[in-house]
């Protein structure tokens, strides 16, 4: 895997620029997968999201 020195230069930004973009992608992914999950659920409660949330990372850590 590159470091995001050279993912940057592959990209032509700045290593910089990079972080603050995949800042911004990890937490609208987190904003999407957050709005999914609540889809699935009766009762979309923010417990219960974190429940599923916490679930499914444990299920994905296996």
């Amino acid at each position: 895997m590159p470091s995001h020195e050279e993912a940057a230069a592959q990209l032509h930004c700045t290593p910089e620029a990079l972080r603050v973009t995949l800042h911004r992608l990890r937490k609208r992914f987190g904003e999407v997968l957050r709005v999914v999950v609540a889809d699935t659920l009766v009762d979309p409660t923010p417990e219960a999201i974190q429940e599923e949330l916490d679930a499914l990372r444990m299920a994905l850590s296996r």
